[in-house]
């Protein structure tokens, strides 16, 4: 079963997420964001399907540039997550 809730960020909670409001959430630093042990698994799903979203799109002369950044991103939270368990 999978526990569905959003995530927790450092900031207050507020009804409307503007310009300004945006860019503080952006800023937040990523070492401040921490993930659950479901979270992580969900990441390591993720690039593998991404790997292999990859392989086709490889295969077939697509375009991989957007599949490589998001690949990049989910690598960067997992790695996030690993630091964090590793000195947790």
């Amino acid at each position: 079963m999978i526990k569905r809730t959003i995530r927790e960020l450092p900031i207050e909670p507020m009804s409307f997420i503007g310009l300004e409001e945006a860019r503080r959430i952006i800023a937040i630093p990523d070492e401040a964001i921490e993930y659950t042990k479901e979270e992580a698994e969900w990441m390591v799903r993720a690039l593998g399907n991404l790997d292999y979203m990859i392989e086709i799109a490889l295969s077939s002369d697509g375009n991989t540039a957007e599949l490589y950044r998001r690949r990049e991103q989910i690598q960067f939270a997992l790695d996030s997550y690993n630091l964090q368990n590793k000195s947790g």
